[in-house]
């Protein structure tokens, strides 16, 4: 089979003399139908711009509608107007009778993955495991093929962002997409290595704060605890004082550095017994911690 691309019915642009359209009161024309005389006229063309009668027989032109979706309105259309039936030989694809041409339709998602790997997949919402791993590690055999590469790159336009998400890309697939979206590519990439540096830095801040959060807690935790014992400690050298211990007493029964007991009793002969021990504590760190 030759494929010719982008191949001209004729030598100038189609003209008419006169295009006399009566709009009707009621109805619509859906696009699908639209869609079906479209390719009608243009294999209507094609069949009769030659330079001898039948040069290329209408039987020997085959209308071929690839779509994603079975088109129940064309298909009704075609019946009501044209008597055609409808008949599925294989799964995903129809015949039409009745018409001017061989007519089939292909639905693309019913077609079998493991006979038609390609046509199955022209379309968008591929997945990454049963779909684009699989394109990808065929692509690489036939990459040099232009049908194979016109035909994954209407894949890759369709499935860009899975294509990137998924990073599943060949050798041969990446230069595709870098020859697709070009430049592109590298603003999209330098954005995201800005939006990726800014996330890191983030996380390291965040990572930092509580760092030092939790180093932060430690010492207040440590302090609080030091402090409770000192109350605790100046509490136990007052109720002594009051029971009238020596200062030999107190500081063989208080637990605690000599050193400290002689401190506190000194505040407190400084201040009165009324003082409060948080009181006593702060005299004491003025004239002792300091």
């Amino acid at each position: 089979m030759e494929f010719r691309n982008e191949y001209n019915l004729t030598r100038k642009p189609l003209q008419i003399d006169v295009l006399v359209i009566k709009k009707a009161s009621t109805g619509i024309i859906k696009k699908s139908i639209a869609d079906y005389y479209k390719v009608l006229a243009y294999a209507c063309i094609y069949q009769s711009n030659t330079e001898k009668v039948l040069e290329i027989r209408p039987d020997e032109i085959t209308m071929t509608f690839v779509i994603n979706h079975y088109p129940r309105s064309v298909v009704k259309w075609l019946r009501k107007l044209y008597g055609s039936n409808i008949d599925q030989q294989y799964p995903g694809i129809y015949y039409l009778t009745g018409l001017p041409f061989p007519t089939q339709i292909v639905i693309i998602i019913q077609l079998s993955k493991e006979e038609h790997k390609w046509l199955s997949r022209l379309r968008t919402g591929l997945t990454i495991e049963q779909d684009l791993n699989i394109l990808s590690e065929d692509y690489s055999k036939y990459q040099p093929n232009p049908l194979y590469s016109t035909c994954m790159d209407v894949i890759v336009r369709a499935n860009k962002s899975s294509f990137e998400e998924g990073n599943v890309m060949c050798e041969a697939l990446r230069e595709l997409m870098f020859e697709i979206y070009g430049d592109q590519l590298e603003v999209d990439r330098a954005k995201m290595r800005q939006e990726l540096e800014v996330e890191v830095r983030q996380e390291v801040h965040r990572k930092v704060r509580q760092e030092v959060r939790q180093e932060v807690r430690q010492e207040v935790r440590q302090e609080v605890q030091q402090e409770t014992q000192l109350l605790t400690i100046i509490e136990l050298i007052r109720r002594k004082v009051l029971r009238k211990k020596t200062v030999e007493q107190i500081t063989e029964e208080v637990e605690w550095e000599n050193t400290f007991v002689f401190q506190i009793l000194e505040v407190m002969k400084q201040l009165s017994m009324e003082a409060t021990n948080d009181h006593v504590l702060d005299t004491w760190r003025e004239q002792f911690a300091a």
